[in-house]
């Protein structure tokens, strides 16, 4: 186990099982914490932000803010105050991704995984509704716009289409398996299936078809989709 260690000067070396890390700090970016100094949430989230590899940063900062109760804006407010310093530019980078809404490091990993293939950004732990109240699913991932998301819970495909949306089902581990020479990885059959649920809105024009199908209307400010049919809500 290595250790990070934040030295704001000179004169301070390393040991093993300690990495130095030097950076400036400001007033209010540290805490005491059983007698010991250590850097507050967000100053800590700036820092693993920056230090770690963008997709490693956004799984951590994701558990880091959730549990701690920071927003995000404090965060960022942290990084415009080190504007200029080393690698707080790639740390813009990894905020960009970070939802501390994710309820776990799996689903922050599947995230990651699909905006790393370019896919947009979902909504987070949203919970679809019918046009009387009653759960449906329980989407890990959502992308209203299109009503697709995704649900880590087995037999809800079927209620969602009914419904206008459709829901892919999958395992919680999904961006944890690798591909094979043979097989493609699971995430990326994910964003496959993603990608061709949200072209069902607007398909290829073929000569003499139809039309291509329009966009839906973006959800109501509670939520509501197509006239109540259904509806979206933080779960």
């Amino acid at each position: 186990m290595t250790v990070d260690l934040l030295v704001d000067e000179g004169g301070v070396r390393a040991c093993p099982g300690v990495r130095l890390r030097r950076a400036g700090l400001r007033d209010g970016e540290t805490a005491v914490v059983d007698r010991t100094r250590v850097t507050t949430p967000a100053r800590t989230a700036l820092d693993l932000a920056r230090w770690l590899p963008r997709g490693e940063a956004v799984v951590v900062v994701d558990a880091l803010l959730r549990v701690t109760g920071t927003e995000l804006d404090a965060v960022r407010a942290v990084a415009d105050a080190h504007a200029g310093e080393r690698d707080v530019r790639r740390a813009a980078e990894a905020l960009a991704w970070v939802d501390p809404r994710s309820p776990t490091a799996r689903v922050s990993r599947v995230r990651v995984g699909l905006l790393a293939r370019g896919l947009e950004t979902p909504l987070v732990a949203q919970r679809l509704l019918d046009g009387d109240g009653r759960p449906v699913a329980e989407l890990a991932l959502a992308w209203p716009g299109v009503r697709t998301g995704v649900a880590h819970q087995q037999g809800v495909r079927g209620a969602a289409a009914a419904l206008g949306w459709e829901v892919l089902e999958v395992r919680a581990d999904v961006a944890e398996v690798w591909g094979t020479r043979n097989a493609p990885a699971p995430i990326d059959v994910l964003a496959r299936e993603l990608r061709r649920a949200a072209d069902r809105w607007h398909p290829a024009p073929r000569l003499g078809g139809r039309n291509p199908a329009r966009l839906p209307r973006p959800p109501g400010p509670d939520g509501e989709c197509d006239g109540g049919l259904s509806r979206l809500v933080p779960a």
